[in-house]
């Protein structure tokens, strides 16, 4: 049983509290007064009042809870060892998730946990406009959906990536404050700097200015995502279609890599490049490889037997276009399945998940696109495919 002391004035926040930790078995309350040993203080700071408790007695550990999320206060919280900060008007999601954290490291530390290593799945356009931030948007989100409690990270590493105004989302930290602050860069920063959709995906954004960029540097990669798979059961990462040094260490970490095209012919000419390039690095290997078709056509000049043929892989997804609903979800910064839980598009990102959750992320084709419906030919367009891909006019 952990004790948790509530050093809260604010009724309303307490009461919030207390609903929340009545929801968990092993914790038990004691009255702010009481200066005893606890597990966790939770203690309440206003504008007026900023006082961080540096030594805070005989508890072990301590969230700090505030009406302002001014960002110089989060960063003193943060400095001042609070292992949460919780904002408020309270999210009671947010508040169970950040009380499951605490419960997993007591875990870890009584040696009743278990070293979680959660799986990356890097999202790669073949070229810019292809929808991988769609992709990678919605992968996430209907992940969430079918794993429930199991936690789901969404990650956007491009620069000035769309991923917050995917999901309306205005945060007040992104990676590149965890860049600058390498050195400090651990569990608690890390839980710190995330944003929760409300979908329950928890999303770490990329820098919006020149002023917070920063370079994804190799060695920051690696730790970055060592730190999101003790944190995360799944981590999709949006790498758009750089391929920095940054990105390169991403492709070799990863246990998935989606790569995303159209059925055009500078796509599926960049797709085979890019391929050959995987080779050249050895990674990601053919098992982590997953080829996804985005906004498939059926009346398409070019059929999923050619894109295959010419690339020499089968497609792994298709994910059919309805332009209309996936700008009415963007401008309205929802996720596919909260706006159009019913159309084919949704209903593919779904099946994508089930597949890849019941494969262990070793997705095989459930739509089996390979048998999708031909295209309707037109005058030596299936000449004009071959000759691209037998290396005349391009792939050697």
């Amino acid at each position: 049983m952990f004790l948790i002391r509530l050093d809260i004035k604010n009724r309303k926040v307490r009461e919030d509290f207390e609903e929340v930790i009545s929801s968990f078995r092993d914790f038990s309350t004691v009255e702010a007064a009481h200066r005893s040993p606890c597990d966790l203080l939770v203690l309440e700071i206003t504008e007026e009042e900023i006082e961080f408790p540096h030594a805070f007695g005989a508890a072990r550990e301590f969230f700090l809870t505030s009406p302002s999320m001014r960002s110089d206060i989060l960063i003193e919280a943060m400095r001042a060892g609070a292992k949460e900060f919780i904002s408020q008007p309270v999210n009671k999601e947010e508040l169970k998730d950040a009380f499951q954290r605490f419960l997993d490291r007591k875990g870890k530390e009584d040696g009743r946990g278990f070293n979680k290593k959660g799986k990356v799945i890097d999202v790669v356009g073949t070229k810019g406009g292809v929808g991988a931030t769609t992709v990678a948007v919605n992968l996430a989100a209907a992940l969430k959906e079918a794993v429930g409690p199991k936690k789901v990270a969404l990650v956007d590493m491009i620069p000035f990536g769309e991923i917050s105004l995917f999901l309306e989302k205005t945060p007040a930290f992104d990676w590149g404050d965890a860049a600058k602050n390498f050195s400090r860069l651990d569990s608690t920063y890390l839980n710190g700097i995330l944003s929760r959709h409300p979908s329950g995906v928890q999303i770490l954004s990329s820098p919006r200015s020149l002023n917070g960029a920063r370079r994804a540097t190799p060695e920051f990669v690696e730790k970055l995502l060592a730190l999101m798979r003790s944190e995360f059961d799944y981590i999709v990462i949006d790498s758009g279609h750089s391929f920095d040094s940054g990105a390169i260490k991403m492709l070799e970490l990863s246990d998935i890599v989606f790569l995303v095209s159209e059925l055009t012919i500078p796509c599926l000419v960049n797709m085979k490049k890019l391929m050959e390039g995987f080779v050249d690095l050895g990674y990601p290997d053919q098992k982590r490889l997953k080829l996804v078709v985005n906004r498939f056509h059926k009346k398409s000049a070019i059929s999923i037997k050619e894109a295959e043929e010419g690339v020499q892989k089968k497609v792994s997804w298709v994910i059919p276009n309805d332009y209309q609903t996936a700008i009415s979800a963007i401008n309205q910064g929802k996720t596919l399945s909260s706006d159009g839980p019913g159309k084919e598009i949704s209903r593919s990102f779904r099946e994508l998940v089930s597949d890849f959750l019941k494969n262990d992320g070793r997705a095989q084709s459930a739509g089996n696109p390979a048998k999708a419906p031909s295209a309707t030919r037109r005058g030596g367009f299936r000449d004009l495919v071959s000759t691209f891909f037998q290396g005349e006019k391009g792939i050697k």
